[in-house]
């Protein structure tokens, strides 16, 4: 159980990396932040990748 949360700990650090770096991809190419659902689900989905891919 204790590894559970753990692993969650890290997917949500990896998560808000992920998407402090979209959205600074976003402000330095489009000059705006432009802020959508789906932005949502596609850094959840790479978070939770780069989380079974790295450990």
């Amino acid at each position: 159980m204790l590894e559970v949360l753990i692993n969650t700990i890290w997917i949500f650090f990896i998560y808000c990396g992920v998407a402090v770096a979209w959205v600074g991809a976003e402000k330095l190419i489009y000059g705006k932040i432009t802020p959508r659902k789906l932005d949502d689900v596609i850094a959840m989905t790479l978070a939770v990748s780069l989380f079974f891919n790295f450990s």
